[in-house]
């Protein structure tokens, strides 16, 4: 299910008019949720698992939902403009740092929240089950607002854009609308082909265009999928079997082993808006995914050379921890934002939603895959190698992106001279202080 569901999610996303979906899933997941809290009241096992069905049904594609926003706010509307105007240290790239940061921190509270809520509030179970129905709540109401907010949003930002002094520039951006033109008449002609005689397409056509969509997926695409898929696959698999590694081969107590795992989540939560305001500034993006793919093989490699070792947390596991915490925070920031910035507005929900199945369908093989390495070599040295060599496939397939041009025209990777990086970076510096 969390291959296909969200590839379901991103068909609807990308045929819907954004407003609508969000209205729409947001009510799927609280209504989800609702039935697991209805559920509990009336000791139904069988409410419970539908609304779990129901309410993932939602989910996924909610998911999908927020990247295609941002790219709608932070990358296409942004992307065509000159240099000296996307200079802001906040963009994209910060954009999806602060989302992810967000979303990671609301789910390490959610794994506390829960037992605190049992415990000291009167009801106990049903308390906590009825605290993720307001928070669903909060969110469908919010979608409510949403269309307000797209319609003064467009209101404040005509099409006419700001004169430019750069004739370069204006030649860019000339060309940017000419090409934006000529896919919304292709788009048109699809969906006028697909509707036959009917004024207004129904959901089947809007599905069967954004299938046709599809055939603009590149090899540089194919690439940000691969790399998302190894590194989400070595990061996570490492969380998932590392409270088991470090207490049993380290012989660090169970409690202390969680602390690394959650740290090395919360250290990689925390520092993605950096991240993201680093990649805004410097306007670069293959040397972080290097870095970080570089990051996070040397962290295998340092766990896996002392796991014969019982040093408890040793100055090279901890070291070890914080390459992987640094490093794993740059993945998604830097990824998405490619995901955006090489597609068109109709393309990224659908590319969101092969991004969210990659890293499922990398999950779901290597937990099964660590678990019987470690069964057959009796401990997790084999397994950290195995882990450590899909990092560096990752930094092999980001090579890819190295001739991947954005919708901009300009080399993805690119850096930008000296000075103008210098003074870049600078600004990113001084809007983090």
């Amino acid at each position: 299910p969390g291959v296909v569901v969200p590839l379901v999610g991103g068909f609807l996303v990308a045929s819907l008019p954004r407003a609508t979906a969000a209205i729409a899933l947001t009510a799927v997941t609280c209504a989800g949720q609702l039935l697991c809290a209805l559920g509990v009241a009336a000791e139904s096992y069988f409410a419970i698992l539908l609304g779990r069905f129901v309410f993932g049904l939602g989910d996924s594609a909610v998911v999908v939902l927020q990247g295609a926003l941002l790219a709608d706010s932070f990358g296409h509307e942004r992307a065509h403009r000159a240099p000296r105007a996307a200079s802001s240290a906040l963009g994209l790239s910060s954009a999806y740092g602060i989302m992810i940061a967000f979303s990671r921190l609301c789910s390490l509270c959610s794994f506390a929240l829960p037992a605190w809520l049992v415990s000291h509030c009167y009801g106990g179970l049903l308390c906590a089950m009825w605290a993720p129905v307001a928070a669903c709540t909060l969110s469908f109401l919010s979608a409510l607002l949403l269309p307000v907010v797209l319609a003064s949003k467009h209101s404040r930002s005509p099409r006419g854009a700001e004169p430019d002094d750069d004739p370069e520039q204006e030649q860019e951006q000339r060309e940017h609308k000419k090409e934006q033109e000529q896919e919304q008449e292709q788009g048109q002609g699809r969906e006028n082909f697909a509707c036959t005689d009917s004024a207004q397409p129904g959901i089947w056509q809007r599905l069967h265009a954004s299938a046709l969509v599809l055939r603009e997926v590149s090899p540089a695409h194919l690439c940000v999928l691969l790399t998302w898929m190894l590194l989400s696959t070595q990061f996570f698999s490492f969380l998932h079997f590392s409270v088991d590694m470090l207490a049993s081969r380290y012989g660090v107590p169970e409690v202390e082993a969680g602390m690394v795992g959650s740290g090395v989540l919360l250290a990689a939560s925390l520092l993605s808006p950096l991240a993201g305001m680093l990649i805004d500034g410097t306007r670069v993006r293959a040397p972080f995914l290097l870095f970080a793919a570089a990051a996070q093989t040397l962290s295998m490699l340092l766990f896996a050379l002392n796991c014969s070792k019982p040093l408890q947390l040793s100055p090279p596991l901890l070291l070890a921890s914080v390459f992987l915490g640094v490093g794993f925070a740059f993945v998604p920031v830097t990824l998405l934002s490619c995901i955006a910035a090489l597609s068109s507005p109709r393309l990224v929900p659908l590319l969101l939603a092969l991004f969210k199945s990659a890293e499922n369908v990398g999950l779901a093989s290597a937990h099964v895959a660590v678990g019987a390495m470690v069964d057959f070599a009796h401990g997790y040295t084999l397994a950290l190698y195995v882990l450590a060599l899909l990092s560096a496939s990752a930094a092999v397939s980001s090579v890819g992106l190295r001739s991947a041009r954005d919708d901009t025209g300009s080399i993805v990777n690119a850096v930008a001279p000296a000075e103008e990086s210098t003074a870049l970076l600078k600004s990113s510096m001084d809007a983090v202080a």
